[in-house]
């Protein structure tokens, strides 16, 4: 849901002017504020979430690679129940990666317990979900 702060702000000074008789308040701002403002609302709508780190346990491009991602995947989920997987095709490769890591330090505490049962697992910075509220 886009809003646009300065028209609810322009509602907020009005519907507090009633109340104040001591001053006012008047907000000046050139029209590329209002414009930059839209463009950053429309590229967050566009690309949910956040950089973030996730860990990619599964890259391959061979033949049946796409049914090994599903399999590596569910393996996963069931192996670290509080880790999410997900699953991606960047033309060539299939890939699974796992997790959702605000910070690089985040994923490494996380990477030293996946690393022993997927030993080519690496840090890769990808998009990720915010975290739940």
């Amino acid at each position: 849901m886009s809003k646009n702060i300065f028209i609810a702000l322009l509602a907020l000074t009005v519907s507090t002017a009633a109340y104040s008789q001591a001053g006012s308040v008047r907000i000046e701002q050139p029209p590329l504020i209002a414009e930059l403002l839209l463009k950053h609302i429309t590229y967050n709508e566009a690309n949910p979430g956040m950089n973030g780190y996730r860990i990619r346990i599964y890259r391959d491009n061979s033949g049946g690679a796409r049914q090994r991602s599903e399999g590596v995947a569910t393996a996963f989920t069931e192996a670290f129940p509080d880790v999410p997987a997900y699953r991606g095709y960047d033309n060539p490769y299939f890939k699974v990666s796992v997790g959702d890591f605000r910070s690089k330090d985040d994923a490494i505490k996380v990477f030293a317990r996946i690393k022993r049962s997927y030993p080519n697992a690496y840090l890769v910075p990808e998009r990720i979900n915010l975290p739940p509220l």
